[in-house]
């Protein structure tokens, strides 16, 4: 799944090996994924008194990164798609409030908004944008 011209996102299969997907089936994948996690009791606890295992953050870090995933492929891949539904300033809203989210929950690791050295990350862009703009804290 591709989330810019140099920015593709890969899947790991249950042997651990990297495989490519075309975006339906990874989103499919990562919803799939997420929604087991949210079902796993072990994992998302509903009985009073029960405690969250000791991997619980790197659980949810692992969630908020596969689905900043599927928004920075949303905005590369369909953002005309978003103009033409008028549903832009929605979802630009959804964004903005899940980019607080995760920095305000520590979830959000800044190398996956802004990229590694030399490989930039669309999503970035508009992050220092509503920066500027006063939307996002610094």
């Amino acid at each position: 799944m591709a989330a810019g011209n140099s920015l593709d996102y890969t899947w790991i299969d249950s042997n651990r090996k990297q495989v490519k997907l075309p975006a339906p089936t990874y989103v499919d994948y990562v919803f799939t994924w997420v929604q087991n996690l949210l079902e796993d009791k072990t994992i998302f606890p509903t009985d009073s008194g029960r405690p969250f295992p000791p991997t619980f953050a790197s659980t949810a870090k692992h969630i908020y990164r596969q689905l900043l995933r599927v928004f920075a492929h949303i905005f590369h891949s369909h953002y005309v798609h978003l103009l033409h539904l008028q549903s832009e300033p929605h979802f630009n809203s959804l964004f903005a409030h899940f980019l607080a989210f995760g920095k305000e929950y520590d979830l959000l690791d800044i190398k996956d908004i802004r990229g590694q050295p030399g490989q930039r990350v669309g999503v970035g862009d508009l992050w220092e944008k509503w920066k500027e703009m006063g939307i996002l804290e610094g």
